[in-house]
Formats: structure tokens, C-alpha cells, sequence
């Protein structure tokens, strides 16, 4: 019996260690999450500014050197992916808000249900790459979510370290030197996927009871601290197609009605305002193409021409965000 303990508690260490040792070593291959830290250019663009807020819908949505061309305000579009989680992306920016700035919350219908609002994997990955930043990780909820996800981040990370695939092609084209000056991903297009309309928008089984009122807490917590600032939040619905709306419409519908009943923050249209044909996306049922890109620019320029106050300064003193 001893000598099976003995086994036993060995065989527990060395899992452990091995484990650990995988959680530690550098990943090379991990490239989209390892892309500069996006808080550096908020750091260094002068407000008041318009800082967007969301998963990586926000990488192919719009043209933000257009949008502040015509706004006059600098753009900063914090954007990565939505695994991060609302609240991580939401305590992130806190720190570098300035009075004048305009927060745009627009996340994926996804990080209303479930542990999404927590994060997931990809909140490991990016944590891996940016260790410092798991200060930020201070609810404990959040910290239940991270747990029961490790083995998972663990395991897509040794499947990294132990392939042998060419660098370039696990790089793919998500990495850090296709985003601009503002956030945006750039340089990236294509034709519809043929199997984009057999994709879900949202996971199996996900239904109103699946919905998480955490998210909501999240975003009125972040009203809250950004009025202290003097800055104002608004949210807006992602771009998803017409067909990926009407499929889920009921379920799109009860999050819409939750958060006009519950959520304090101005809600700056509904979301079959932003739906687009099913021709106007390429890899992911978030992902525009440079077609459907140029639609919801112009979109957003029209919403936000009508959210937003007049600048302070011309338009054309805005020469870039010094990053």
C-alpha cells in the first residue's frame, strides 16, 4: 500500500511538473496572441479619443485612420478575440482613461452566455505572452473560469511545441505585423467561405439559460468607473450576416431585450441594424471582407456622427497616434 502511495504521489509530481513546464516555456507559434500590447498605443494617443472595446470582430469591422480622419478624434481599436472575455478587455482599458474619451463596447453576441464573460483558453494564451498583465485578474469567478480551462490551454500548447509545422504556416495570417497605427488588422481579405453558412453564431446548447447576467454587471461596472472619468460608454451589436440573424433570431432577440431592460449604457441601434448579406464576410461569421468592411464604416461613421459631440480640435491637426 505504501509503495503504492509512494507511486502514486510520484507519478502526481512528476504530471505536475511536466505541466508547469509546458505553462512556461516560450511559444513561438502563438503568434495572434502575441502581438503588441495594444494598452502601449493607448498610452501614447492623446484624447479624447474613441477606444472600441471587443473581440476580434473589431479587426475586420471598419477603417478607424478613416473614421477619426472624419470624426476628428484618434481611434484606438483594442480588439483581439473574443475568448479574452468582456471582463478582462473592460479592465484593461480602465487605467488609461481620460475625460473626453468615448468607450464603444461591441462585443460578440457569445460573451453574454456562458464563461465567456470570464474568458477562456485564449485568455491563457494571451496571459502567457503578456505576463504581467495578470494583475488584472481580480474577480473570483474569473479566476474558477481560468482554472477549469488550464488543462485545456495546456494541451493546445504542447500540440503547438511538438508539431513540426513550418513557422509561416502556423503563423498564418493573424499576426502582429498586419495591425496598423489605430488597432486594426490590416492587409486581410477573401472571398466568402464555402462552409461560412454552416457555421453556428453561437455553441451547441447555448440558450436563455445559458445566459450570464455577469456580463451585464461588467459593462454597468464599467459605466460606472468611466463616469467618475468623464467619459461616456455606448455599446453596438457586431456585424453578423442576414442569414446567421434570421437562423438565431429569437435567441439574438432575448439578449437585445435583456440588456434594453438591465444595461445602463446607451445601446446605439439593434442588432438586425447591423446585420449585412452573407457575401459581405470571408473565414468567420464575424469576419467582414474589405466589401462588407466598407459598408459598416460607413455605418458607423453615420451612428457615431449622431453619438458623439463635436471635436475640440480641426479635423486635419490629427496626423496619426504617435505610436
Amino acid at each position: 500500500m505504501r509503495r503504492f502511495l509512494y507511486n502514486a504521489i510520484l507519478l502526481g509530481l512528476m504530471v505536475a511538473s511536466s505541466t508547469a513546464a509546458i505553462a512556461v516555456l516560450p511559444d513561438t507559434r502563438s503568434a495572434y496572441l502575441k502581438v503588441l500590447d495594444k494598452t502601449e498605443i493607448l498610452a501614447v494617443t492623446p484624447p479624447p479619443r474613441v477606444i472600441l472595446v471587443g473581440g476580434s470582430n473589431l479587426l475586420f469591422s471598419h477603417d478607424s485612420s478613416l473614421l477619426q480622419k472624419a470624426l476628428g478624434r484618434p481611434f484606438v481599436n483594442m480588439g483581439l478575440n473574443a475568448g479574452i472575455g468582456l471582463r478582462f478587455m473592460t479592465e484593461e482599458i480602465k487605467p488609461y482613461l481620460n475625460p473626453g474619451d468615448i468607450v464603444l463596447v461591441i462585443p460578440e453576441y457569445l460573451q453574454f452566455f456562458e464563461s465567456f464573460v470570464n474568458g477562456d483558453q485564449n485568455l491563457w494564451e494571451y496571459l502567457d505572452n503578456h505576463p504581467r498583465k495578470s494583475k488584472l485578474i481580480k474577480s473570483f469567478r474569473q479566476k474558477v473560469t481560468l482554472l477549469k480551462e488550464l488543462p485545456v490551454f495546456i494541451s493546445r500548447k504542447f500540440r503547438r511545441l511538438t508539431a513540426h509545422v513550418d513557422k509561416a504556416t502556423a503563423f498564418g495570417v493573424y499576426y502582429s505585423g498586419r495591425f496598423d497605427i489605430t488597432g486594426d488588422m490590416v492587409g486581410i481579405d477573401g472571398p466568402p467561405s464555402p462552409s461560412l453558412s454552416k457555421l453556428p453564431l453561437f455553441n451547441e446548447g447555448v440558450g436563455p439559460r445559458s445566459f450570464n447576467p455577469e456580463a451585464i454587471d461588467v459593462l454597468n461596472e464599467l459605466n460606472d468607473y468611466a463616469a467618475q472619468k468623464q467619459v461616456r460608454v455606448f455599446l453596438l451589436f457586431p456585424p453578423i450576416s442576414q442569414f446567421h440573424y434570421e437562423q438565431n433570431r429569437k435567441l439574438i432577440d432575448y439578449v437585445y431585450q435583456r440588456l434594453k431592460k438591465e444595461l445602463r449604457i446607451p445601446i446605439l441601434s439593434s442588432p438586425q441594424d447591423n446585420t449585412y448579406p452573407l457575401s459581405d464576410f470571408f473565414d468567420t461569421v464575424y469576419h467582414l471582407n474589405s466589401q462588407g468592411k466598407s459598408k459598416r464604416t460607413a455605418a458607423l461613421l453615420s451612428i457615431l456622427r449622431r453619438a458623439l459631440p463635436p471635436p475640440k480640435y480641426p479635423v486635419n491637426s490629427l496626423s496619426g497616434n504617435g505610436f
